[in-house]
């Protein structure tokens, strides 16, 4: 069921940083648990930056595992992501 909602800052779209699957090799780092899923990050390269996907009900966002992507917490009290 389409519920009409768009994926926001709100409800936790996702980010993603394009041309992040290319080389170098990605480490990680140290990040805090409070504000994600997980206690790891992985540094952004310098000329990369975060974009924020923000999508409609049945809009297709195809990627890889290669790339950078996350998303934080879902924050909204009363919307569906």
């Amino acid at each position: 069921r389409l519920d009409g909602d768009r994926c926001n800052t709100e409800n936790s779209c996702l980010q993603v940083v394009p041309r992040s699957r290319e080389p170098p090799v990605l480490y990680t780092a140290k990040a805090d648990r409070n504000a994600g899923f997980t206690d790891l990050t992985v540094p952004v390269s310098e000329g990369l930056a975060l974009e924020l996907m923000i999508t409609a009900s049945g809009d297709v966002l195809p990627f890889n595992e290669r790339g950078i992507h996350s998303h934080f917490p879902d924050r909204s009290r009363l919307r569906l992501r």
